[in-house]
């Protein structure tokens, strides 16, 4: 028999050995289950061409999100990091690192706008700024800020340099209706109007910003920045910056005024003040304190385009309705029939999106947008754009097409057409290169 001591020290020795088991098939058991959750994280959220699903949306059978009963998207912004949500107001799709809007290259591709993938050809393999069609719409002008010069490209594809000189660091060029003349902005605030065709250049005013040109290109809309508070003003006057005029006091309401000359250079601008949560009223504004029939909208961030009959403004706007997303509508907006068949279009996209010509507005909406995207216009530079004409007369849109080129989805940017209709011209987002369609 054992003695006490030898008992204790064989029962203490069983012990240990029993727990050294169990902490052996407690740690395996452990390293199982991390190794398990590891491989299911990576094949939920890593692995290549993986999504994040969030409760009640599922990708469709064609790889884009689907949408709710208004047409677009739903979800939340989820962490990488933490696969939590990130609170906000704004809610957006999500997007992983492999694109869920590839076109399906096995469709046939056309090389004529029918309505399906087309395609889209390269016209300038450089990034191009401010460009401005000129008389065929087939020839344009634009600026080069790698060796900061400006250039047209005319209707044979050549390239010719508009002037010998160089305008370093031009930030926005404003182009007269001709486009032989432009306003240069610069970062410092220096402004200068030059005219191309006499190689004469005036600066203006630092205080001046938002340029815009009458239809005729013989005057010049302005806002009249002002050091002193509640000093800013809505101005007229000639390209060269002579005959200044200043029309309406703007005060703290600069950022709610829009220069936009009507044909007749009767209106110079609109004043939109918000009337509720989804209404607005928008004022125009004459050169000489008229008072016009002012128009109702439903929505906010009225922004507006006259039309070149000089009767009826295309707009845009956002509400409740459109969750947030801008929507395009048309107007009346001459005389006594201001607010007359005021539609919406049922695009949902930006103004500066579309061109219009002839009777019909050209424009690239985004596949899908998210909620709130008429806050932050920028959630839409990665989103892949499809053209369509819409008849302003009847309402009517047609798909015009899905571009596919040299890359495989575009976010298009100063959409242009030819005088004639059978091309369509837009710069691309990301490249800022400068793009056609066959119509």
């Amino acid at each position: 028999m054992l003695g006490a001591d030898n008992r204790i020290l064989y029962t203490n020795k069983n012990y240990f050995i029993n727990m050294d088991r169990k902490k052996i098939i407690q740690i395996s058991l452990f390293v199982i289950v991390v190794g398990i959750l590891a491989w299911l994280l990576w094949w939920m959220f890593w692995r290549e061409g993986s999504q994040i699903i969030i409760p009640g949306i599922t990708p469709d059978q064609t790889g884009t999100l689907p949408t709710n009963q208004t047409g677009a998207p739903t979800g939340q912004v989820i962490d990488p990091v933490t696969g939590l949500p990130i609170s906000g107001q704004i809610t957006v799709p999500i997007v992983t690192s492999t694109p869920t809007n590839i076109p399906n290259t096995n469709q046939p591709v056309s090389d004529k706008a029918l309505g399906g993938l087309t395609t889209a050809k390269t016209v300038l393999d450089k990034t191009v700024q401010d460009i401005v069609p000129v008389q065929d719409g087939k020839s344009f002008n634009y600026y080069d800020s790698r060796d900061n010069k400006f250039y047209r490209l005319n209707a044979n594809g050549e390239v010719e340099a508009l002037s010998d000189k160089r305008f370093f660091n031009v930030q926005k060029a404003t182009w007269s209706p001709t486009a032989d003349k432009a306003i240069l902005e610069y970062p410092d605030g220096t402004n200068i109007y030059y005219d191309f065709t006499q190689d004469k250049q005036v600066t203006l005013p630092a205080q001046m910003a938002e340029f815009n040109f009458s239809k005729s290109g013989e005057n010049l809309g302005f806002k009249w920045e002002s050091a002193l508070p509640n000093d800013d003003w809505l101005g007229v006057a000639t390209p060269n910056g002579s005959d200044v005029k200043f029309v309406e006091p703007m005060n703290n309401a600069a950022s709610d005024v829009q220069v936009a000359w009507s044909p007749n250079s009767q209106i110079i601008a609109f004043y939109r003040e918000g009337a509720g949560q989804n209404q607005s009223e928008v004022y125009f504004i004459g050169q000489n304190g008229e008072n016009f029939k002012s128009l109702t909208v439903n929505g906010r961030g009225f922004e507006g385009q006259w039309l070149d009959d000089g009767k009826n403004v295309l707009y845009q706007i956002y509400n409740d309705a459109s969750g947030s997303r801008p929507s395009l509508w048309l107007t009346r907006a001459d005389g006594d029939n201001v607010g007359m068949n005021n539609n919406s279009l049922g695009v949902q996209t930006w103004l500066d999106k579309c061109t219009v010509s002839g009777a019909s507005a050209y424009c690239a909406v985004p596949e899908y947008l998210p909620e709130g995207a008429a806050y932050v216009p920028e959630v839409a530079n990665n989103i892949p754009d499809q053209f369509y004409k819409i008849d302003l007369s009847t309402g009517a849109k047609t798909l015009l097409a899905k571009p596919i080129g040299d890359q495989s989805q575009y976010s298009a940017s100063q959409v242009m057409v030819s005088s004639d209709g059978s091309t369509l011209y837009f710069v691309d987002q990301a490249t800022g290169k400068l793009y056609s369609i066959n119509l």
